[in-house]
């Protein structure tokens, strides 16, 4: 992998030879890409790209090393060198400066209420243990459709007032073990029926109107939009409608961190389970100010203020739930990088359904962080923010995308030497999917939906890479590499291949609306000048370089190789792909 260069050339005959001349000798192939172009390499072998020289320069590569192996603990080490040729003439070799548009805000205030995101963070670290206990429970229970239906009885709707008896929960231990707790109905909506216990704190609680206006919102807004995308829930019950609990018995699970959870457990019988409701069922905090729960103090606000973007998540994993064991039969569900990324996917429809918006209208910082938008927004590109490596309050992680993952199936209480704490791929698989359904979205009779049906749906004896490419026919080392490459392309190049975009959201716009340090993608910048860069790459992320220059410069060659120069290992799926960006 060497570029174009000079070297001494000797002609010889019957033992005379001629005196040793310079001449320069190039390589077979160039990068010939137009702006906006991608050129996407899978041999490992092959991991060599090569640039002319100019005379003129101005141009600038974004060059990504990625790993498409569906194993997020796994990591490769790789070394990115580049190579000096010929130099067509004196120049100079300083690294493009990156045009930004100009901010609409340009300001730290979107990103700056770090007491809120550390809530939610909590509260997806909680999320998360309880995924991996969900699954251990269903490598347990092993229980056919037909007791899983006898198991459940129809039962009456509610009325305003009634008293009900609920389980919930332990989340802090065995799935099945539970505390009874006794609830009254407060609202019965035509999708939801919201009850709360009657040991709840009694200040600050939720007002009647407080629970009507959620019931509402479910009912005109989360249930509709949720049960397109994602299809229909089961319904053991048989009452039409998901019951929202109310209980400051959620507040004491998981040291206060728990905002609310659904689990699978209420989907098979009490015989099996113990904590079953054999019914849908999503488990929510209350406003606690005195901490009676004795973990950390709730505020109505706080509780509030998450209330729909909360339920509009935990919605989607009763219908994921329910669907894949009821529904569809199986008795496994999808990888939790798959769950999460669809659950964060149903805050943004949800809140485009509520604020007028929908998808493929390249919505930018305006619409993000602008008015209500802020409100449903915001998190979104927070989490995303994350797998870029901002690391609030000390600002940007080093190691950031390289040893984050789309796929955070980690060990929550051993995650290794991940730079991202394991939750934050939520952001990186809501944009994975963002984009799916963005680029073969509008080819489908139904649009997006089907497609977001079809994830869950279509295919239910997959899960993870084989699902994606049941669905879309393509092969996941070319998704993968379109979606790493749109974290930088997106907005940013103007007439770029479109596979490297996304049309729902304006990246480029969103992310220079905020000065906040650390929240964009920032590559290593390199001149066209000799570098060597040694960079250990998780399975499900990429290491990105720009490579550029402002005048002329030399013909260069970059290869990746391993540890001591060996190629990668084949069995990392390794890729290599550039994008021309100027």
């Amino acid at each position: 992998c060497l570029p174009t260069r000079v070297v001494g050339v000797a002609v010889g005959l019957g033992g005379f030879a001629l005196p040793s001349i310079d001449h320069p000798v190039r390589p077979a192939d160039f990068v010939t890409l137009a702006v906006g172009e991608m050129q996407l390499i899978r041999d490992p072998a092959e991991f060599c790209l090569q640039f002319p020289a100019s005379s003129a320069g101005g141009d600038a590569y974004i060059i990504g090393v990625g790993s498409v192996l569906e194993t997020p603990t796994a990591t490769m080490f790789t070394t990115t060198t580049g190579t000096v040729g010929i130099f067509p003439s004196a120049s100079a070799l300083t690294p493009l400066p990156i045009a930004r548009r100009a901010a609409p805000h340009g300001s730290d205030l979107p990103f700056r209420d770090f007491a809120q995101f550390e809530e939610r963070r909590a509260h997806l670290v909680a999320e998360l243990r309880l995924r991996a206990k969900e699954r251990e429970l269903l490598r347990r229970l092993q229980t056919s459709l037909l007791e899983r239906r006898a198991a459940a009885a129809a039962r009456a709707v509610p009325g305003v007032g009634d008293t009900v008896m609920f389980r919930v929960p332990d989340l802090d231990g065995d799935l099945c073990e539970f505390t009874e707790i006794t609830a009254v109905v407060r609202v019965v909506g035509s999708s939801g029926i919201f009850v709360t216990d009657v040991n709840n704190p009694t200040s600050q609680e939720l007002t009647d109107q407080e629970l009507q206006a959620a019931s509402d919102t479910f009912d005109l807004f989360i249930f509709e939009v949720d049960t397109t995308y994602f299809g229909p829930p089961s319904d053991l019950d048989a009452n039409q409608r998901i019951v929202i609990v109310l209980s400051i018995e959620v507040n004491k699970l998981a040291d206060g961190n728990v905002a609310g959870f659904v689990t699978s457990a209420d989907l098979f019988p009490r015989s099996q389970c113990a904590s079953s409701d054999t019914a849908e069922v999503f488990y929510s905090h209350v406003p606690d100010p005195a901490n009676s729960a004795g973990t950390r103090e709730k505020t109505k606000n706080g509780v509030l203020g998450q209330m729909p973007q909360l339920i509009a998540h935990e919605f989607t994993h009763i219908i994921q739930f329910s669907r894949r064991i009821i529904e569809l039969q199986a008795n496994f569900i999808p990888d939790t990088w798959e769950l999460e990324g669809a659950a964060v996917l149903a805050e943004e429809v949800v809140a485009h359904s509520i604020l007028g918006n929908s998808a493929g209208q390249d919505l930018g910082a305006s619409t993000a962080f602008g008015g209500q938008g802020n409100d449903w927004y915001n998190f979104l590109f927070a989490r995303l923010a994350r797998y870029y490596g901002w690391n609030p309050p000390d600002g940007k992680n080093p190691n950031a995308p390289e040893l984050c993952t789309l796929f955070g199936n980690f060990d929550i209480n051993d995650p290794g030497d991940t730079a991202c704490e394991p939750f934050w791929f939520y952001g990186a698989s809501w944009s994975f999917q963002r984009q799916i359904l963005d680029r073969f979205g509008p080819s489908q009779p139904n649009g997006e939906t089907d497609l977001s049906r079809g994830w869950l749906d279509a295919n239910p004896e997959l899960d993870g890479v084989d699902n994606v490419e049941q669905l879309v026919g393509v092969g996941f080392d070319t998704l993968f590499a379109n979606w790493a490459a749109m974290h930088w392309v997106d907005g940013r190049i103007g007439g770029a291949d479109p596979d490297l975009g996304m049309t729902s959201w304006d990246l480029f716009d969103v992310y220079g609306a905020v000065t906040t340090q650390g929240v964009r993608l920032e590559p290593l910048e390199r001149p066209f000048a000799a570098f060597s860069n040694s960079r250990s790459v998780r399975a499900g992320s990429t290491a990105y370089t720009r490579l550029s220059a402002a005048s002329a410069h030399p013909a260069f060659a970059v290869r990746v190789r391993g540890a001591a120069g060996v190629l990668l290992d084949a069995g990392m799926r390794p890729q290599l792909w550039v994008v021309r960006e100027q």
